[in-house]
């Protein structure tokens, strides 16, 4: 089958009522006395060398055929309270993380089925009839371990109306959970990739239309993508090779927003967002493009995008790439040049049917990046990744499926875009992206260039200021007093330490503010583990969105606070000068206070703890940056000059930083508020600073320069 060959050069040369979506609860306190034993260590060794023979494309798993229901398989227990629950456990030998696929998932009201580890440091759902889709089929995403539960609670009287059968279950052998190779870079990914957060030429709004996905042990990337109806309809492209027929689509796990909040590399994204399930809607293996509708639509949380695309037939400038090599968060790469109509000689592909990047001077693509997404310089998708011959030691000679091609080439519309992605038949050569939702939903962040992540300790006690200290703090808060009205729908708290502890638990909590101080709580999620959590962003979303009007604070509570490092917030500073008022608190013998009465220098600070909010109303005392009091333009600046207008007051100087924080450059004013500013000679490329200056205030301004 082509499928199995067609990535064999790029892995050689790189050596709510959605689906998925959880519906709370916690699985029982029951422990399974025993497990089923599906597969050794041996047997997946040799279906490991095996693929290595047939050149077959890289896996991150094989799947172990099954056929367990409730009816024939595990053991049922009565709660005595009108609840029945099914458990069956099991286990393959030496396996990093097991997933589930369900051939038959159909539940009635008041059935929930959990999936989870022995240590419960993951546990999936609950799912419930909320999870049922037309095609009765449900997938799920990986967990830790070589053993795993599932379970089904149902009401007795309902019991016999459960449908389940565990069809396949997928010994991971790479590891795909165990996103810290060490304590610097992510995952498996080259050294030479670059994060996509870290790329200032990226909107984010074409990041979020970027996902990760997996199905039947493959690990692919793609882009959800815009049709002329604009009307929100779930498309999404990638790679024939990976996906090529309707049973591949229903068991494709997709993973919005994976990608590393920071350019730290030792700050991993979270993959809590997914959804399971596709409908195919048209491919082509010789032409390398499968396009697929999501089963459901991605929720407003998820702060999906759906990218624009350009069918022209030749592009001139630089392109870029974005994907998940080797499962790693977003990483982005850049060509040196325009990309080249040429026919890639593999496989039997059609003449003239790929995008050639002879040289990538920025970043490379790996297993794991096939189907990803290239973009033109205006954010257009112009064709999806086959394969090629590019690694970090050699950024050269990959291939794209041309979007042009896969068009209209073919008349059937199984086999072609045209039909789905212009539905209105309008003919036009591009569209814009759209923005479903229209940023209904934003996330809230502490980490800008303006910003560093840090973790302070003292000379005075043992532990950081911001974690398990023998000073006692058993509660951290983020005083947020932006707003005079905001609905929360998700929090993310971003760990700069976090042991690996099934017994160690916080507490995530929002207060109202009454005098400055955490007050009543609004919402709390409780217990959750350090093994939960992990050293990377946590998203707790809400059940219900949460409304607040005025101030308010977000933070965690420790249950058992150590004396030693077990888990820390990152503290934030300010680049350049620093925060008129203090936002972090911390609680000491039951009283809250500030970081800058406790701090010995008296320093305003701030944690980084992010939410994710809409309908919100500034009010009119602000300490964040008001980016419209300064316009810069062009941005990118290029040519050598670069306009600014302001209603700053008074304005006395700009001063140009590197993101570094050295000073390049200095113009003085005289309270102009509009000019046109010609760019010192030697100004080298990049991502610079521009603070705004007059008496009383500063007022920073991120531009990328282009000399």
């Amino acid at each position: 089958m082509l499928r199995k060959l067609f990535l064999a050069l790029l892995f050689v040369s790189s050596i709510s009522i959605y689906a998925q979506i959880s519906h709370g609860g916690s699985p029982s306190d029951i422990i399974p006395v025993k497990s089923v034993q599906l597969i050794g260590e041996p047997a997946i060794i040799a279906l490991k060398d095996e693929s290595v023979i047939e050149n077959g494309p890289l896996r991150y798993a094989y799947p172990i055929y099954t056929d367990y229901t409730p009816l024939n398989s595990g053991s049922w227990y009565d709660l005595g309270n009108g609840t029945l629950i099914w458990q069956i456990a099991l286990s393959s030998d030496a396996a990093k993380s097991l997933s589930v696929n369900f051939s038959r998932f159909k539940l009635t009201d008041g059935g929930k089925v959990f999936i989870y580890n022995n240590d419960r440091s993951l546990i999936l759902g609950s799912f419930t009839s909320d999870n049922n889709k037309k095609s009765g089929r449900l997938s799920t995403s990986p967990v830790p371990g070589d053993k795993i539960i599932v379970e089904l609670q149902t009401p007795q009287k309902t019991a016999d109306k459960q449908e389940l059968v565990i069809s396949e279950v997928y010994h991971d052998f790479l590891g795909i959970n165990d996103y810290l190779k060490n304590n610097i870079h992510f995952g498996l990914s080259g050294e030479c990739n670059v994060n996509a957060t870290c790329d200032a030429r990226i909107p984010e709004e074409i990041r979020r239309s970027v996902v990760k996905y997996i199905t039947n042990g493959f690990l692919c990337s793609g882009t959800l993508v815009n049709n002329t109806n604009n009307d929100g309809e779930p498309y999404f492209l990638t790679a024939a090779h990976c996906v090529i027929n309707q049973s591949e689509a229903e068991n494709m796990v997709f993973y919005f927003n994976f990608e590393s909040p920071s350019c730290i590399d030792s700050i991993a994204g979270t993959d809590q967002q997914q959804l399971s399930g596709a409908d195919f809607m048209a491919g082509v293996e010789n032409m390398d493009f499968s396009l697929v509708r999501l089963s459901s639509q991605p929720p407003t949380s998820y702060r999906p995008y759906w990218a624009g695309w350009d069918r022209s037939t030749s592009i001139s400038d630089a392109v870029y790439s974005l994907h998940h090599p080797e499962g790693d968060v977003k990483k982005v790469s850049w060509s040196g040049g325009g990309p080249e109509a040429t026919t890639f000689s593999a496989f039997g592909f059609i003449t003239d049917g790929h995008w050639l990047i002879s040289d990538w001077v920025s970043g490379t693509t790996e297993g794991g990046s096939s189907g990803a997404g290239l973009f033109t310089q205006d954010n257009k998708l112009i064709g999806t990744l086959s394969g090629g011959y590019a690694s970090c030691a050699y950024q050269h000679d990959d291939y794209y499926a041309r979007l042009n091609k896969a068009w209209d080439t073919q008349s059937d519309p199984a086999m072609q875009l045209a039909y789905w992605l212009d539905p209105s038949n309008s003919g036009v050569l591009s569209i814009d992206g759209l923005d479903f939702y229209n940023n209904e939903v934003e996330r809230v962040t502490f980490s800008n260039d303006e910003l560093t992540p840090v973790l302070h300790y003292s000379n005075e006690f043992t532990g950081p200021w911001s974690g398990t200290n023998d000073r006692g703090y058993d509660g951290f808060a983020q005083y947020f007093y932006d707003y005079s009205s905001v609905t929360i729908e998700g929090v993310y708290i971003v760990p700069a330490i976090c042991d690996y502890s099934t017994s160690t638990s916080i507490n995530v909590k929002i207060w109202n503010s009454i005098g400055g101080t955490p007050s009543d709580v609004v919402f709390e999620k409780s217990g959750i583990t350090l093994a939960q959590m992990k050293r990377r962003e946590y998203l707790v979303e809400l059940p219900q969105p949460v409304q607040i009007n005025g101030e308010f604070f977000i933070g965690i509570e420790l249950n058992n606070p150590a004396s030693s490092d077990t888990i820390a917030l990152y503290n934030v500073e300010k680049n350049i000068g620093s925060f008129t008022k203090n936002r972090a608190f911390m609680r000491e013998n039951g009283s809250w206070k500030g970081f800058d009465e406790l701090y010995p220098t008296g320093e305003k600070g701030a944690f980084w703890i992010d939410f994710l909010g809409s309908n919100m109303q500034l009010s009119t005392e602000v300490d964040t940056l008001l980016e419209t009091q300064v316009t810069v333009k062009p941005n990118p600046a290029r040519g050598g000059y670069v306009n600014y207008a302001t209603n700053m007051e008074h304005l006395s100087s700009i001063e140009l930083y590197t993101v570094n924080g050295a000073l390049a450059y200095v113009y003085k004013r005289n309270g102009e508020k509009s000019d046109k500013l010609a760019l010192p000679s030697s100004i080298q490329q990049g991502l610079y600073i521009m603070v705004f200056n007059n008496s009383v205030s500063s007022i920073p301004k991120k531009v990328l320069i282009f000399p």
